[in-house]
């Protein structure tokens, strides 16, 4: 475990401020606060002869306190001075470039002339993160972890900074290992939240596309897993009416697959409104045509197939079901028989999208055993 504190405090021992001879307890120069394994003691005051934040490993622990070791001394820190704090603050740059150019003698000095010109009205949060952010507990550059060393000044004259302020941050890489996992653990954990902030965002986008989804009772699933989309679907509350034809689907092959289902909402919702027990969901083929499978309680089950072609207000019905006949061939322009062990026979047809599908089905089995009694020609 590691700890982040000031040793300089510990069994009762009180810090002397240099400037002004004034004896501080802990509480009353830090606040003091823990996450998980780390332990951070931050700067309440202005006060030169305190350092801002100091790094230690906890050797041990009783009951009531924490044994630790700082550059070969050793320490005891009451664990009730100790509090649950806020998160780890870690911020990542490519270059040390880029963290010079947020924390540095100009932004110091802007920063605080603008709050000594703001009067008694504080600056907000957003405000302050802008003007001058609060320097993290580790700064990760290319990959290199280290913690920061502050060195800062302010002197004011009325609400006028001087020039001779300054504030400087040095940089001191970090060797443990406890530290360095730390400190990894946490930017993955960031990792993963801004992710799903990303795709939270991106989906809130996406449904505002596609209103069509929500107005027809409808639901869009994504599958996220290792950071990765790994599958897409359209679903009613009890059955899936959609299935993204894509292997490993990104965000464009998402907003294109929904893209080509908006041109088919009549058929969607024709099949969401029906009580079907959908075999295989709609399948775009070749972009314009939009097929699904089903199957229908017949005497016996029968599958239906349907194929509704893009800017076409008719679907092209296949009702597929066994008959115990055994049949050569049968000849109609919309029948059709296999005879592989068990006899199939295909019946073919066109209706409107919307139309009844018990109706449909039943007259379309009529139709074909019509047929079929009409054609059929003996086994030799």
């Amino acid at each position: 475990m590691i700890f982040a504190l000031v040793v300089l405090i510990l069994g009762g021992i009180q810090l002397r401020d240099e400037t002004t001879s004034k004896s501080l307890t802990v509480q009353q120069a830090y606040t003091v606060e823990k996450e998980g394994d780390l332990i951070r003691f931050k700067l309440l005051i202005s006060n030169e002869a305190l350092k801002d934040k100091v790094t230690v490993r906890v050797i041990s622990e009783t009951k009531n306190k924490y044994q630790v070791e700082y550059k070969g001394r050793y320490y005891s820190i009451d664990k009730v001075d100790v509090q649950k704090g806020t998160k780890m603050n870690v911020r990542e740059f490519k270059t040390v470039d880029e963290e010079h150019q947020i924390w540095n003698d100009e932004t110091w000095i802007r920063y605080h002339t603008i709050q000594n010109q703001m009067g008694m009205v504080d600056l907000t949060d957003e405000q302050e993160e802008e003007l001058f952010p609060d320097v993290p507990d580790y700064i990760v550059v290319d990959g290199k972890v280290y913690e920061p060393d502050v060195a800062s000044h302010l002197e004011n004259y009325g609400r006028q900074v001087d020039s001779c302020s300054f504030f400087r941050i040095k940089l001191e890489k970090v060797d443990d290992q406890e530290i360095l996992d730390e400190v990894y653990a946490h930017l993955r954990k960031d990792a993963r939240e801004q992710q799903k902030k990303d795709t939270e965002n991106w989906l809130e986008s996406l449904m505002e596309d596609h209103s069509w989804i929500k107005e027809n009772n409808l639901v869009l699933v994504v599958d996220y897993e290792g950071g990765e989309i790994q599958d897409v679907r359209l679903t009613t509350a009890n059955k899936v009416i959609a299935v993204i034809d894509c292997p490993e689907p990104d965000t464009y092959d998402v907003e294109g697959w929904l893209q080509r289902l908006s041109s088919q909402v009549a058929f969607i919702t024709w099949l969401a409104e029906e009580n079907l027990d959908i075999e295989k969901p709609i399948d775009l083929n070749r972009v314009t045509t939009a097929i699904t499978t089903f199957t229908y309680p017949y005497d016996k089950p029968c599958s239906v197939t349907l194929r509704k072609a893009k800017d076409f207000h008719f679907v092209d019905v296949s009702i597929k079901f066994a008959i115990d006949d055994k049949l050569t061939f049968a000849i109609n322009p919309t029948t059709e028989v296999q005879c592989t062990g068990e006899s199939f026979v295909i019946e073919h047809t066109s209706v409107p999208v919307g139309t009844p599908i018990k109706p449909m089905v039943e007259e379309g089995i009529r139709r074909a055993l019509a047929n079929l009694n009409k054609y059929k020609l003996p086994i030799r």
